[in-house]
């Protein structure tokens, strides 16, 4: 919608006058925006504060909740009785809903001395190592030559298990047994001898005279 304007200007006393064309083209409506501009302003401004006041309030909220569970659970011992639960795949969605109206003591927490623990180390090369199974952090913590206390672990782990044969269990991992020869490599070590024209049992020593052999 067009809407024209003419205001007459005058000129020193000239009879002539000289009209001023003014477009009020689309006046209305920007009018009509910048009061409806403004009034989204303001509803911004007020839902802002609103918001602020009410993080206040729940900040204000939070803190008395936290003074009052302070004041009956924290250092006393005591826990607030549950009253429901959310049970959900996702752990982390799981909560209790307490009512502190019932306040009892908590069971005490037991604790396990740290030495008492024995993780088992996962083995990902059985095939090409000498355990064939995972073993404990005890185990591996046994160094090359302390046959005694391979001897112990044996021992502790098996009290049935006789001495004699803890002892030797321990020598074959940690002692001078383990580099003695299996049964594949002895049959390995007799054939290369024997195309050479030799005998395994050749490499042993033969002592002749009196020996005492003591089983104490």
């Amino acid at each position: 919608m067009s809407c024209e304007n003419y205001i007459p200007e005058r000129d020193n006393g000239s009879d002539d006058s000289h009209k001023v064309k003014i477009d009020l083209t689309g006046l209305r409506e920007r009018i009509a925006k910048i009061a409806y501009d403004k009034m989204i302003e303001g509803h911004i401004k007020q839902l802002e504060v609103e918001k602020r006041i009410l993080k206040e309030s729940e900040r204000e909220k939070e803190k008395e909740y936290n003074e009052k569970v302070s004041n009956m659970i924290l250092g006393t011992g005591n826990v607030p009785t549950i009253v429901g639960q959310t049970q959900t795949p996702n752990p982390a969605m799981n909560y209790d809903f307490v009512s502190f109206k019932e306040i009892h003591k908590k069971e005490p927490i037991e604790y396990l001395d740290e030495k008492k623990l024995d993780y088992t180390i996962h083995n990902p090369n059985k095939e090409e190592s000498k355990l064939k199974e995972d073993m404990p952090i005890s185990f591996l913590e046994i160094k090359e030559g302390e046959v005694e206390k391979g001897k112990e672990w044996y021992l502790k782990k098996d009290p049935k298990l006789p001495d004699g044969i803890a002892e030797l269990m321990s020598r074959y991992n940690w002692g001078d047994l383990k580099y003695m020869p299996n049964k594949k490599q002895y049959k390995n070590k007799q054939k290369k001898l024997k195309k050479q024209g030799g005998d395994i049992l050749n490499i042993l020593e033969v002592k002749k005279g009196n020996f005492k052999v003591s089983f104490d």
